[in-house]
């Protein structure tokens, strides 16, 4: 027997109706409470007739979040009268003034402003505002907590963090201790991603190309930022080479400092940007990566000097390595005569900076008879600072190929590194 589909429903429905004993209806005592306007008058009418439990509370709100709704409330009409009564008078002074008289005319018809109860509803400070009050206040590195002296452009995510955590290897920057560690148990990098070209010890430095490990560079220019204030390539690492100090024990090469150059300076520039880690400070890498940078200008025969203008601490390291290196050069000459540019050829310096240096010192009389200097040197030299030793240098000359000449590039490192060393033995 076929049945159409409203009779199938309507035969389930009478059958579940016989079937079923129907609860009979539970009687309250409670009456039922009409539609009120708010919360708050239902809640205020009816404080002791409500017998619904605890449980039925839950969303119902006390008398703490009623308190702070009338305040800002109250606040809110507050401004908006005030706005209304400056658009109409506007002789009236943009700024709020308060009156201590209570029985004014202005104080009985507008209310005192009240403490706001939160501030989760204001604003965002200017931007402007945040880089003066700065986020970032200390990095973690390798095992040392460091304080930053000035603000770096990490990605708005990472600058809003008070402590930065960083790999001391691959130098990535991380927002909390968690995510370093799990990055510490995955990180596959024990030393910077280049050639080691010099070995002394514990101490090695590697030469890193822009071109070709350009997020570890970038990286680098970010910290440094945080350590110089007029640092401004962040990104565009390409044109530069960097010269990794570290030190190495038996979990890896740990970073220490570094300097850049560029890769083909048309001012005869060695040395771009230089920054040495707050924690390592103190222990003379300054001096020695200024006196590696010379190194490798007399490895390549040319004279150089760092890319002007010098920041403050700068110039003092600088001018304390030139004065000691003119100082002990000439001692090896007293009593002869030694031009300027031998000079500048045995250091490698420029010979404005060789100039600069002796003026600086006061170090040079005007001999009347030669035309020349008379140069007097004190009787006990500066401290020697940590300089570097040429006999660990491993390295050829980055060569750059101009436009249509591609002959060079044909040359292979290692060949160039033997004709170097043959013409050393001669």
């Amino acid at each position: 027997m076929t049945i159409s589909k409203r009779q199938f429903h309507i035969r389930r429905h009478s059958t579940r109706t016989l079937n079923k004993q129907i609860p009979p209806l539970v009687q309250l005592d409670i009456p039922i409470l009409p539609q009120y306007a708010s919360i708050e008058t239902l809640y205020h009418r009816h404080p002791k007739k409500l017998l619904l439990g605890d449980q039925y509370t839950r969303g119902l709100p006390d008398a703490k979040c009623i308190n702070r709704f009338e305040a800002s409330k109250q606040w809110s009409e507050t401004k908006e009268d005030d706005l209304k009564t400056r658009s109409t008078n506007p002789s009236l002074p943009t700024s709020p003034t308060y009156s201590n008289n209570s029985s004014s005319t202005d104080s009985s018809n507008h209310p005192s402003p009240v403490a706001l109860p939160t501030t989760s509803f204001l604003p965002i400070a200017s931007r402007d505002h945040q880089q003066q009050a700065g986020h970032i206040r200390k990095i973690h590195i390798g095992s040392h907590f460091i304080d930053v002296w000035y603000l770096a452009p990490y990605p708005e995510e990472y600058s809003r963090v008070e402590t930065l955590y960083l790999c001391e290897f691959c130098l990535k920057y991380m927002k909390s201790e968690f995510i370093a560690y799990r990055h510490k148990l995955k990180c596959i990098m024990k030393h910077p991603p280049g050639n080691e070209i010099y070995r002394e010890g514990v101490v090695s430095i590697f030469e890193v190309d822009g071109r070709k490990n350009k997020i570890y560079c970038q990286n680098l220019c970010l910290l440094a930022k945080m350590f110089l204030d007029h640092k401004t390539l962040y990104y565009d690492v390409e044109p530069f080479l960097f010269y990794i100090l570290t030190e190495t024990d038996d979990t890896g090469c740990h970073f220490v400092g570094y300097f850049s150059k560029e890769k083909r300076s048309l001012l005869d520039y060695n040395l771009s940007c230089i920054m040495t880690l707050p924690s390592y400070q103190c222990k003379g890498y300054g001096q020695f990566l200024i006196d590696f940078s010379y190194l490798l200008s007399r490895k390549e025969g040319k004279v150089g000097s760092p890319e002007k203008p010098l920041s403050d601490l700068g110039l003092l390291s600088y001018r304390k390595y030139w004065t000691y290196t003119i100082l002990h050069h000439l001692s090896q000459y007293l009593g002869n005569f030694v031009t300027i540019e031998e000079l500048s050829k045995r250091t490698g310096m420029t010979c404005d900076d060789i100039l600069s240096t002796i003026e600086y010192n006061q170090l040079s009389i005007v001999h009347k008879e030669t035309d020349g200097y008379q140069m007097m040197l004190p009787r006990q030299l500066p401290k020697k600072p940590r300089l570097a030793n040429h006999d660990k240098l491993t390295w050829v000359p980055y060569m750059v190929a101009t436009q249509g000449d591609a002959g060079i590039l044909n040359i292979p490192r290692e060949s160039a590194m033997k004709k170097d060393q043959r013409i050393l033995l001669k």
